[in-house]
């Protein structure tokens, strides 16, 4: 399997810091209840920084380049039933404190026409407004998220001409910036710091990119050399790790944000699609080519630590050529649960993750004419599942009570969801595309 040639190049970034390559020392923290040892780096694996400098700036209209546009409170429609109550303590990503108003809970989903459809929680999903097309919205919607601090609404397109971000804000609907990039642009993520956004180059191109821009005006201010097929990148809750996966390699890469340096790592059984990462990151969930489950990696060690079969329905067999066989997974947000889906099948598969190895303990039979899930994303507090149907399908998304394991209610085809909630005018939490867990401190 190929791997990552360290770069060595430094780039200097406004402040006075700078990324250096190969040299990164700090290390994801270690599961207290646990005696790993400091020596688990993977030898030969992803070990590089971020390199270059900026590509030239991004053009936008209607809105500041700093991010700090005011507005009237984004998308109010009526009184809310009073937000957000919680489940099993998981929390908001880069949450604010509600003045005292009500929190509304609302879900953004990237729709037909390059909108953005928003949808009520708490009224039973009903759909209150489409936003768009913002000007530049074209191709294929890849992936969308979010920053409180910057009231910000990132999506991510290819386009026939190449890789898209576009900047939205919230308080405004409004375009902040617009920024292409090649070869193209992925799923990303963005810190919860509001300081750098995470664009991988694309699942279909060889250059092995994962472009680093400010989230605030879109300039390219770094990359990461990885291997081809850039897919996905995700960010916990802590805020402190991305994780960058690939679909020509093993590995996870884990990015310490703060000194934008690989400091681990992870290697799965296979090459890795959709992935997750725990509230402690100590834990990342992926699904692997030619198996039909899921693996678990200790971000400690590096190493897969539970590797765990789905049951009750025909295993499809291995792909030839070789492929993933499920894509789709999530924790549910009090890591009780992991949720997993199949390219094969329209049932989602649930695991006990309070023992280990986890167990599946449930079969949940999707309606609503799925023959596949491709998604999986869940709402903030965890009470709603959002498993997104085969890819542009157009098949409208159940949505899944997680208690009752039925569905309460339907919106329009959308794999690029996410939560966001509002109070008092403000962005206070938004949620995240990927199935993060949310026990904050969990081990």
């Amino acid at each position: 399997m190929p791997r990552m040639r360290c770069v060595s190049m430094v780039l200097s970034i406004v402040g006075g810091a700078s990324w250096a390559g190969c040299s990164g020392t700090s290390e994801p923290p270690r599961p207290a209840d646990t005696s790993a040892t400091a020596g688990a780096n993977n030898s030969g694996g992803n070990t590089g920084n971020t390199t270059g400098g900026s590509s030239g700036g991004a053009s936008g209209t209607g809105g500041s380049a700093s991010g700090a546009t005011t507005g009237t409170g984004g998308p109010v429609d009526g009184s809310s039933s009073g937000g957000s109550t919680g489940n099993g303590g998981a929390t908001g990503t880069g949450g604010a404190t509600p003045g005292g108003g009500p929190v509304q809970r609302y879900i953004y989903a990237g729709s037909a026409g390059n909108k953005v459809n928003v949808y009520d929680i708490d009224k039973g999903h009903r759909m209150i407004k489409a936003i768009g097309p913002l000007p530049g919205a074209s191709g294929d919607l890849r992936g969308v998220c979010g920053n409180v601090l910057l009231h910000a609404l990132y999506l991510f397109y290819q386009t026939s001409g190449g890789g898209r971000v576009i900047a939205m804000d919230l308080l405004t609907d409004k375009l902040i910036w617009s920024k292409d990039l090649s070869p193209g642009a992925d799923r990303g993520d963005v810190s919860i710091d509001g300081t750098k956004l995470y664009v991988p180059a694309g699942e279909k191109y060889t250059e092995p990119l994962e472009f680093v821009l400010d989230p605030k005006t879109g300039m390219q201010i770094g990359e990461f050399k990885l291997t081809s097929l850039v897919h996905d990148t995700d960010i916990g809750i802590s805020g402190k790790y991305a994780y960058m996966e690939t679909k020509s390699s093993p590995l996870v890469s884990v990015v310490d944000i703060a000194s934008s340096k690989i400091v681990r790592d992870l290697t799965f059984g296979d090459i890795v699609g959709p992935h997750a990462v725990n509230g402690a990151d100590t834990y990342v969930v992926g699904n692997v080519f030619q198996f039909f489950g899921f693996e678990m990696a200790d971000v400690a060690t590096g190493k897969v630590v539970a590797r765990v079969h789905a049951e009750g329905v025909p295993d499809p067999g291995n792909p030839d050529p070789p492929a993933l066989r499920n894509h789709a997974i999530a924790w549910k947000p009090d890591e009780t649960e992991v949720w997993l889906g199949s390219k094969y099948h329209p049932d989602l598969f649930v695991f006990d993750m309070t023992v280990m190895p986890p167990k599946q303990n449930r079969r949940v039979t999707i309606g609503g004419g799925y023959h596949t899930t491709h998604w999986i994303t869940f709402s903030i507090d965890g009470a709603y599942v959002y498993p997104s149907p085969e890819q542009n399908s157009g098949i409208p998304v159940q949505v899944i009570d997680s208690k009752t394991y039925k569905a309460v209610s339907t919106i329009a085809y959308s794999e690029e969801l996410m939560e966001v909630d509002f109070s008092d005018g403000r962005v206070v939490a938004v949620g995240s595309q990927y199935g993060i867990g949310r026990r904050a401190g969990a081990q």
